[in-house]
């Protein structure tokens, strides 16, 4: 591998592994509320469009168990995500996602934003949830793992492969509810 390359991924770890534990150990308690607001839907070549959204982070009934549900759209259109937050580490920030019908997905906690990665069947999605004190942030990317493209660098030959983003859901959403 190439030594700057190198160097790079062992300074980011670095960095990232000193700032474990700073925030992370106030997360998800910091947090708990009912955010609502509007989260934005971008296709490339399409009209963007705008659907009401909720994310309820409430403590559940077992210790290192929060309850974590998502509420897409109102009406007959509502489609409402129930889902658990379980602390595997809670010093290292690390949580898995239960869907609860046996679907778990590995979450990091970095400073006040939990990150996820996952993917579903050939569509890669990268979640980013950035907690503050009257509001949070959402971000959602849509990748298509389909279309890969490899490279290699010259001289080292490091493979690169990379993935068009197809679609981006973002929202800021309030908090009303602590």
């Amino acid at each position: 591998m190439n030594y700057i390359v190198k160097n790079w991924i062992v300074a980011a770890l670095g960095m990232a592994t000193s700032f474990l534990g700073v925030t992370q150990q106030h997360f998800p308690h910091e947090y708990f509320g009912v955010y609502r607001g509007d989260l934005l839907i971008e296709t490339p070549g399409s009209e963007k469009r705008s659907i009401p959204m909720e994310i309820h982070l409430l403590p559940a009934d077992t210790s290192g168990r929060y309850n974590f549900q998502i509420y897409y759209d109102e009406g007959e259109n509502q489609s409402v995500r129930n889902y658990h937050l379980l602390a595997v580490d809670m010093n290292k920030g690390a949580f898995l996602i239960d869907e609860n019908n046996g679907i778990f997905m590995d979450a990091s906690v970095v400073g006040n934003c939990l990150y996820s990665s996952f993917q579903i069947e050939g569509t890669l999605l990268q979640v980013r949830e950035c907690f503050h004190k009257k509001h949070m942030e959402y971000e959602l990317l849509v990748i298509d793992g389909t279309q890969e493209r490899t490279t290699f660098s010259d001289p080292e030959e490091i493979e690169v492969r990379s993935y068009p983003v197809i679609s981006r859901q973002s929202a800021r959403l309030k908090r009303y509810k602590k």
